[in-house]
């Protein structure tokens, strides 16, 4: 699943990069990639599944979702103009 995640971050950010789009959302889909990765060393740092979660799992969390609605509102806006 994570194989999965990355691969389509990594396809994502080809496409901005081929597409000629700001330098932020280059920056955005990094931060979703890293996000990801942090969020899966948090899974296999966490002692149980049922405990609390680990501090890298809540940050990869926030970091992928803040990420992806930045990334869906930009891809909004280029589609409405």
């Amino acid at each position: 699943m994570e194989t999965y995640l990355i691969c389509s971050a990594i396809l994502v950010l080809r496409y901005f990069l081929m597409s000629g789009t700001s330098g932020w959302i280059t920056w955005v889909v990094i931060l979703v990639t890293v996000s990801r990765v942090l969020h899966a060393a948090g899974m296999l740092m966490t002692a149980r599944v049922n405990g609390p979660p680990h501090v890298l799992r809540a940050l990869g969390s926030a970091g992928t979702l803040i990420g992806g609605f930045m990334l869906g509102i930009a891809l909004l806006m280029r589609a409405a103009l």
